[in-house]
């Protein structure tokens, strides 16, 4: 793949949890349509936890939590959603929302500045090798390991999807759990990236413990198992340098095009038009969000 058009997003503003889990969608489904081959994003969003595609929210939230949820969601709905009045940005840090993403993997929280998210995005039609779920984690959790490195902070990838550091002690703890969808040949890969022990508290909170875990967990509680890259981390550096290792990796030695959130041009258009209507007819529908309401 000598040359390939990409691209590379970095929000820096804050969006709601709907609109940016349905523009992860938007982007693969565009990326074919505009011969997109790869991609970086990263990405914020209020307080939220977020589940995986086909976890049971009674299993892994809070009990109080999911009926706060459901009794103030429907307002927010109305307020923000459909925009029939404006929330400040106070108000929409403060409400506690619940998603649900279209991978798979365990329950995450997010609470910029406590978190980053990434997304890397790959069409794999020319790179059969990657078919195999565990290789394309392989790869994509050791590009975005590595492009910490650049900043050095030093990680390894630990259990199916983590990013973890090895602390004074020997012990492996995680900084980033991370989880995969498909859509037409193409993988989207994203992870949250912890930037700050007080999410800790927060999670301790309104998140049981999980069903499952990796074995190298070992039981370990939330506060106990998760802990916080230790120095502050140049973002768009970040993102870039994630962009660049798959971009070597994939043998793309010059992109066709590279294509910014900022650009007016025609991918970006259609994946947001697209979005939009993932958002308003899926992402946040409530019987995506909480796909058994029958303890409440």
């Amino acid at each position: 793949m000598p040359s390939a058009s990409s691209f590379l997003i970095c929000q820096d503003s804050l969006r709601d949890p709907y609109f940016q889990l349905a523009w992860e969608e938007a982007l693969a489904l565009s990326m074919q349509e505009f011969d997109m081959k790869l991609g970086v994003r990263i990405w914020k969003t209020f307080r939220t936890i977020v589940l995986g595609i086909s976890e049971k929210e009674f299993e892994t939230i809070e009990k109080n939590t999911l009926e706060e949820f459901n009794n103030f969601f429907p307002t927010y709905q109305i307020s923000f959603i459909n925009q029939k009045s404006k929330l400040n940005v106070k108000e929409k840090r403060e409400q506690l929302l619940i998603a649900r993403r279209a991978s798979g993997g365990g329950t995450v929280f997010h609470d910029h500045p406590g978190n980053l998210n990434f997304s890397l995005f790959v069409d794999i039609s020319n790179n059969s090798e990657l078919y195999p779920i565990k290789k394309s984690y392989d790869v994509l959790l050791g590009i975005a390991r590595d492009a910490l490195a650049e900043q050095a902070i030093i990680a390894t990838t630990a259990g199916k999807s983590d990013i973890s550091v090895k602390m004074e002690d020997g012990v492996l703890k995680k900084i980033s759990g991370n989880a995969q969808f498909r859509k037409k040949n193409v993988i989207v890969q994203h992870g949250t990236l912890i930037l700050s022990p007080a999410l800790f508290d927060q999670v301790e909170k309104i998140q049981l413990h999980p069903p499952e875990e990796p074995e190298y967990r070992n039981k370990r509680s939330h506060r106990e198992f998760l802990t916080s890259i230790d120095k502050p981390l140049d973002e768009k550096k970040y993102a870039s340098s994630m962009l660049m290792k798959l971009k070597q990796y994939l043998g793309v030695t010059e992109a066709k095009s590279n294509h910014t959130y900022t650009e007016t041009t025609s991918f970006i258009k259609q994946s947001l038009r697209k979005a939009k209507e993932l958002k308003e007819g899926k992402y946040s529908d409530l019987k995506w969000i909480l796909k058994d309401t029958s303890g409440l």
